[in-house]
């Protein structure tokens, strides 16, 4: 049994990069859902895969590097449900 690791990302975006922030993150392998959200942050990423230091190294990585993207922060989820 494969066991699938989940983190949430909080991204703060530049204003006038975020449709395009949205779209990009949405390409990134790994990325199940991009959601803008009312609050302190501009984005809650969804992000799966089966190794969580892949997940928190290379994918990560790819998230804060996207033109617009300001500043993240991952929470990793323990003992995720499905």
């Amino acid at each position: 049994m494969i066991v699938m690791e989940r983190v949430y990302v909080l991204v703060d975006v530049e204003r006038t990069k975020l449709d395009a922030a949205v779209a990009a993150l949405g390409q990134i392998p790994g990325v199940v859902r991009v959601d803008p959200v009312t609050g302190e942050h501009d984005l809650v990423v969804i992000v799966d895969g089966e190794e969580l230091p892949k997940l928190l190294g290379s994918v990560i990585k790819r998230l804060r590097d996207v033109d617009g993207v300001k500043d993240t922060e991952t929470l990793v989820v323990i003992n995720p449900s499905r």
